[in-house]
């Protein structure tokens, strides 16, 4: 059985500019766990940009002053 490839089956990846945005962005923040600073001339990273509301982190919160 022939399989497809993970660009014509992954619905992020299929359009060409938004698989672009996406590599470079996780390049980008794999560089910042490591430590690594890519030189401005080098590479032109997206700003990385935090659409999801941050609920977990508040819930996380609470949950920790209430077992204190």
């Amino acid at each position: 059985m022939k399989t497809k490839s993970l660009i014509k089956t992954n619905p992020y990846l299929k359009d060409a500019a938004k698989r672009k945005m996406l590599v470079a962005r996780s390049v980008r923040t794999s560089c910042g766990v490591e430590g690594i600073k890519p030189k401005q001339d080098d590479v032109i990273l997206p700003t990385i940009t935090h659409h999801k509301d941050k609920k977990i982190y508040k819930l996380l919160k609470r949950t920790a002053r209430a077992a204190s």
